[in-house]
């Protein structure tokens, strides 16, 4: 009798206590969310401690997109990533899904991966069609308006200047970028030079350190994308395996695998060739399109410092400067003897992507052309080859290679040897008839 008593005293206690907790954790949650803009550092604090009294996985995930908003805010897009792709492994609930491959999409978008972004986006819209509201910071918003109203110079400035002091105390980089070039650009206007070339200088630093986070993050999200396909193709191939020998189908299997590698080396060898005929028709089309100069430009800068400027990077990229390891935005411009805003407008007109993109693809197709040309860098190791084209790793040479050409530095590699044994094979053949 008395133990019955106290298993429902147990039972009738413990419930409220364990619905309190509930509570509790929902209250922090929603706390760290509306100080997301406000308060970062205690957001952050409020996300570390949800994550480390998770009661459940979805719970643990729930933290880690948390976290994920927080970083991606102050502009560690690969952390961020990182952080998401957790959250990922972890979730089961289909509108928290939703929610991390909605996130996913967004730092897919800023890394400059479209199609990738629009691939999560859409397994967002099929996990589930309930949308949560967005976090909104109506201060941001303001902020955010002024910035953007179509005022006098004057009027603008002075409208911008009174929030100035609150942004200060922001930790949103990609808020304080847009401010910063605002103000520039009025300054500018104004023809006030200091204040110009404060904020100028301000804009400029924040804008290289968030191009060159979202480079990073790239790199971080195609790692994760590579080990997601390869996480699901072993899935698939267990799956396969369990099927065919339930069935005793050890053959088709071998047959399927075959097939399968078969159309991937078809695909990666058609790849290979078009990697070739683009090295062939490179020069031609870079002195071609260094020549030209669109009819409408949306920033101001004369045309003699615009073709001057094109004709600089023209024999920068024939001098091969850019393998050194330590060249920046920064560096580069003054070896040009320009400004940063310049250069950046240059390569983002002319080149096609940013600063660090320009770069990582003419140190890809310096090496393209040295393995071509020098046999002996086809016994070289991937990781030599990295650091002769000035990557900092044999990872992100690895991940930057295929980003740009479609295929692995190996499996380029592997292509060339055979086709330069084929050559010495049918000359030896010739000789001997």
């Amino acid at each position: 009798m008395i133990v019955r008593l106290l298993l429902c005293l147990l039972l009738f206690t413990g419930l409220p206590i364990a619905a309190q907790t509930v509570t509790d954790a929902q209250t922090i949650f929603n706390e760290a969310s509306s100080q997301l803009y406000t308060d970062t550092d205690k957001a952050l604090k409020g996300a570390d401690y949800l994550l480390k009294n998770a009661a459940s996985n979805d719970d643990k995930a729930n933290a880690l997109w948390l976290q994920s908003e927080i970083y991606s805010l102050k502009g560690n897009y690969p952390k961020a990533t990182d952080l998401l792709f957790d959250a990922k492994q972890l979730a089961k609930d289909k509108i928290l899904q939703s929610k991390i491959f909605t996130a996913i999409a967004v730092q897919c978008q800023l890394a400059g991966l479209i199609d990738k972004a629009k691939e999560y986006a859409k397994e967002s819209n099929k996990l589930s069609a309930t949308r949560l509201k967005p976090i909104i910071d109506f201060n941001r918003v303001k902020i955010m308006q002024l910035a953007d109203a179509d005022n006098e110079p004057a009027i603008a400035v002075k409208n911008i200047n009174t929030i100035l002091p609150q942004l200060q105390k922001s930790q949103d980089v990609l808020l304080k970028a847009i401010v910063y070039k605002k103000l520039a650009h009025n300054y500018l206007l104004l023809k006030d030079g200091p204040n110009y070339s404060a904020y100028n200088e301000q804009f400029d630093s924040l804008n290289e350190m968030i191009s060159e986070q979202k480079d990073k993050a790239r790199i971080a999200l195609l790692s994760h994308i590579d080990k997601d396909y390869e996480a699901a193709a072993i899935a698939e191939t267990q799956s396969y395996t369990t099927f065919i020998t339930i069935i005793g189908g050890t053959l088709l299997l071998l047959s399927l695998i075959g097939l399968i590698y078969l159309l991937g080396l078809k695909k990666d060898y058609r790849q290979y060739q078009k990697i070739l005929h683009g090295l062939e028709a490179s020069e031609a089309a870079k002195r071609a399109e260094a020549a030209i100069v669109p009819e409408t430009k949306v920033y101001s800068m004369p045309e003699k410092t615009e073709k001057g400027l094109l004709d600089k990077l023209a024999r920068f990229e024939e001098s091969g400067k850019f393998i050194s390891n330590n060249i920046s935005l920064s560096g580069l411009a003054r070896q040009l003897d320009t400004n940063t805003k310049y250069l950046s407008e240059i390569i983002n007109t002319h080149k096609g992507g940013n600063f660090n993109t320009y770069i990582n693809e003419l140190r890809v197709k310096y090496i393209l052309k040295k393995l071509q040309s020098d046999p002996v860098y086809l016994n070289y190791k991937v990781s030599y080859l990295a650091e002769e084209s000035g990557f900092s790793s044999h990872s992100a040479f690895a991940t930057v290679f295929k980003s740009v050409t479609g295929i692995s530095p190996t499996t380029y590699i592997s292509f060339l040897k055979k086709e330069a044994d084929i050559l010495i094979n049918q000359q030896a053949a010739s000789h001997a008839s």
